[in-house]
């Protein structure tokens, strides 16, 4: 039962006004609310004798009304302690009350120039309502500040209202990789659910951030993530705040949407119901901004979507960046034969080649054939920054069928020269090659790379790409929370983002050290 304070009017002489309800526990009414009383209405016990009567000793709660009554002006201002104790009895028994307790203030020849006293009456108390309670693993793996997690477990709660419990795991320097929440609501209550998007709109905007800290991008993520779950929507767009410094932002927004009925044809405003956000890089990451795009080109082909919206942010190099956001949409609706794409920006700087390379790259991963390519914004003798693309097709007839080449190394390989726009060192080369053999479902078995560039790196290189692609990669992972025990099924869901996070599809032999409800340690691979 929840104490509410007692509030405590002054009356004048002859009168009597009640002040706020008070429910008090039976034997909690002390000296000590005696005291308090007295100084809220402006007097001081100044160690006058302080009288109690009717506490009980059978531990029932009590709803007690506060009063303050002055002497009578009959008794000339001064009144004896049984002529107080008479006239409150008789007040409280006028309501169908007993007198609770009674103190005495600015003491006079022979008696009291105040009292203040309550008159309690027995209610019967509804019993708290039962909770609905849910056990959330927040975190994925990732150190994060404990006030990173603590306003994600809020988040995941629907506010900090719903969170009753907090138990950190994975300890790490500044902070921990997990938190196990407990988020407790009332049965039928809407909290827990988050804040209500507005009434019929298909996206809500909410802002994310960790309280009183910044954070990095990839944990003001994890908060929009869970901000438009909390909505039972999907993000699809996302935009960092102002930066603070050393990668991290104050804040970040995000838009949180429906995704469209699966019975009703895509329309144009549907698909930007559908569109998805990411981000890539990190702190320690350092790359061109052209070879950002074309990581963002790839990870939206992978979901079937379009890249929409690029940018590339925190400079590390000439035409380099650490991070790189972007926004994947769906492709267009039925029946358009031809769209617009519009490539490049500020940061790039390419020859004709390069972005008619591009060009026609963007153009295959929404399955259409390039019908034009215009460049624009000169950056130097024959260099562009940007270029405007048409890709035409029908949705109905699948792209032409491309006649293999004819390979130029073993029987079952093909032989592709790549190019940059930029002078690309020897590692990045071979990442480069890797990905273009395995997004032809072949593996990279020689790469040739020139040194073409007076500072070192390339701008080309040749790589061989052969058939029967080996066993997919796997990376082994390990999961400890330490001092919590975690449910098999939520081990698996962490498991399960922090290979998303590395970009692997598939979670394989999740093993986990058994106690009493699961696992306090979990080992598995990641497999593309």
């Amino acid at each position: 039962m929840r104490h509410h304070d007692t509030t405590v009017t002054a009356i004048g002489f002859g009168r009597l006004i009640s002040g706020a309800l008070t429910t008090l526990r039976t034997g909690a009414t002390s000296a000590a609310l005696l005291a308090a009383i007295g100084c809220a209405s402006g007097g001081q016990p100044d160690g006058e004798a302080i009288d109690r009567q009717g506490e009980s000793e059978l531990g029932l709660e009590l709803q007690c009304t506060s009063a303050l009554a002055p002497a009578t002006a009959e008794s000339g201002g001064c009144e004896s302690v049984d002529a107080f104790k008479a006239r409150a009895t008789a007040l409280c028994d006028g309501q169908g009350q007993s007198l609770g307790s009674i103190g005495y203030a600015g003491k006079c020849d022979g008696g009291w120039q105040k009292a203040q006293y309550s008159c309690c009456g027995q209610v019967e108390v509804a019993p708290p309502p039962s909770l609905d309670c849910a056990v959330q693993i927040v975190g994925s793996g990732d150190c994060r500040s404990d006030a990173e997690l603590k306003t994600l477990a809020k988040v995941t709660c629907g506010g900090p209202e719903n969170v009753t419990d907090i138990a950190w795991g994975g300890a790490c320097t500044g902070g921990h990789q997990y938190a196990k929440v407990t988020c407790c609501t009332a049965p039928g209550s809407e909290e827990g659910q988050g804040p209500a998007p507005e009434d019929n709109a298909p996206c809500a905007v909410r802002n994310v951030n960790v309280e009183g800290a910044c954070a990095d991008p990839a944990a003001l993520e994890d908060l929009a993530d869970a901000a438009c779950d909390g909505l039972g929507r999907s993000a699809s767009g996302f935009t960092l705040g102002a930066s603070c410094g050393a990668g991290t932002y104050d804040a970040a927004t995000v838009t949180c949407c429906d995704a469209p009925s699966s019975e009703e044809p895509n329309t144009g405003s549907d698909v930007a119901n559908t569109c998805a956000a990411g981000l890539l890089g990190g702190a320690d990451a350092c790359k061109s901004t052209f070879d950002w795009h074309q990581a963002a080109a790839a990870r939206c082909a992978a979901q079937d979507l379009v890249l929409s919206k690029f940018d590339a942010y925190d400079t590390c190099g000439p035409n380099r960046t650490s991070f790189a956001s972007f926004t994947c949409c769906p492709t267009f609706p039925d029946g358009e034969l031809c769209k617009s794409i519009e490539i490049g920006g500020e940061d790039y700087c390419a020859p004709d080649s390069i972005w008619q390379a591009a060009a026609k790259g963007s153009c295959n991963a929404i399955g259409r054939d390039l019908q034009s390519v215009g460049v624009n914004t000169p950056c130097g003798d024959g260099y562009w920054r940007a270029a405007s693309v048409a890709c035409c097709g029908t949705e109905a007839s699948p792209p032409p069928a491309v006649e293999p080449k004819k390979p130029a190394y073993k029987d079952t390989c093909l032989e592709t020269k790549l190019t940059s726009a930029f002078c690309t060192d020897d590692d990045e080369w071979q990442e480069k090659a890797q990905s273009f053999c395995t997004a032809r479902r072949a593996y990279a078995d020689r790469v040739i790379i020139s040194s073409s560039c007076a500072t070192g790196g390339s701008i080309s290189a040749t790589v061989t790409c052969c058939g029967g692609a080996p066993a997919p990669k796997c990376e082994r992972r390990s999961l400890d929370w330490k001092d919590l025990c975690v449910s098999d099924l939520d081990a698996q869901a962490v498991a399960k983002t922090v290979c998303r996070k590395a970009h692997r599809a598939r979670v394989v032999g999740l093993a986990a050290g058994a106690c009493s409800q699961g696992g306090r340690k979990v080992d598995f691979e990641c497999c593309d």
